[in-house]
């Protein structure tokens, strides 16, 4: 799935490209693409995020959502809207999708980040977070449609300070019902648990808050499954510009350092560092390999190994 959210005078307009068809050296879109999906106002900035969902009306095919951070929602100007698409469908009509959730506030960009977390209320059908940049950090919303307050099965709310923060979907760390989430702020991570049981929660309820020491920024978190055998996941975190050595830095929390339920600096968490590189900010963002070589790959926005500024992608095997 490929979007842009400022294409076409900032409508916007997302694309899905079939994996037979990326064999194809020279791909053209939208002329390769299998199904298109056009904004349809200027400044509405479809194609913000993109997702697919899962299942989640139960009629066994696959749906797909996209924002648009910046399109009214019910009169307020924006508030955002997230529409999904049914893949069973070739042709799609963007202002008459199968399903939309709306944002219910001026200025609340509902949108920003669209992931599935798959069933987290337990009722056999796929479930979907969604990020605002204002006013609400999360909702974890069902296959309804409707206001995202209306509708939502969990929602965190900012404290009165419109912080930004990035949603990562990690496993099942305090060994309770539901997947938990991770919220990364510039200088902390806000961990939040039982993802489809928690109902309404605000920053300060979070169940761990890991800060960051002066002068440097949690980049991503990735969930690796269990690979200690203790029965909870291991979760990478990723930081860059460390103030000690000007280095990247991407490191895996074992499960036992979870056994805080308070504030923790990152530098006192016994943590498996995997990689640095001075001045490369790898870990930017990372991803977790599954395959025959079980590993992760790091990406590094300033990485000047190739040439200045050029970045890089490095891929690291998991240590025993």
């Amino acid at each position: 799935m490929v979007a842009s959210a400022t294409g076409i005078n900032t409508a916007g307009a997302g694309f899905l490209v079939r994996g037979a068809d990326l064999r194809i050296r020279d791909l053209r879109l939208p002329e390769d693409a299998s199904h298109a999906f056009y904004g349809t106002e200027a400044n509405t900035y479809w194609g913000s995020d993109i997702a697919f969902l899962g299942d989640i009306d139960g009629d066994g095919s696959e749906e797909v959502a996209i924002s648009a951070t910046g399109a009214t929602a019910g009169g307020l100007a924006g508030a955002g809207r997230v529409a999904v698409f049914s893949l069973a469908n070739e042709e799609h009509a963007t202002d008459n999708p199968d399903y939309e959730w709306s944002g219910y506030y001026d200025g609340g960009r509902i949108g920003e980040t669209v992931r599935t977390v798959g069933d987290v209320d337990h009722d056999g059908l796929a479930d979907t977070l969604v990020s605002a940049q204002q006013g609400d950090i999360l909702v974890v919303l069902p296959g309804i449609s409707g206001p995202v307050d209306e509708v939502c099965l969990a929602r965190v709310t900012r404290d009165g300070v419109d912080s930004a923060y990035r949603p990562v979907v990690l496993g099942n760390l305090d060994g309770a019902e539901g997947r938990d989430v991770a919220l990364l702020g510039d200088d902390h991570v806000l961990l939040f648990t039982g993802l489809g049981t928690f109902g309404l929660r605000s920053q300060g309820d979070a169940w761990m808050t890991i800060t960051a020491s002066e002068g440097s920024a949690f980049s991503d978190a990735v969930d690796l499954g269990d690979r200690t055998g203790d029965g909870v996941p291991e979760t990478l975190l990723t930081r860059t510009w460390s103030p000690a050595d000007a280095t990247s830095w991407a490191g895996v929390l074992l499960s036992d350092a979870l056994g805080w339920h308070n504030v923790v600096d990152a530098e006192d968490i016994d943590i498996a560092a995997l990689s640095t590189r001075t001045h490369a900010g790898l870990g930017y963002r990372a991803a977790h390999i599954l395959g025959s070589e079980d590993g992760l790959a790091l990406g590094g926005y300033a990485d000047d190994r190739g040439a200045v500024g050029a970045g890089s992608v490095a891929v690291v095997r998991f240590p025993e």
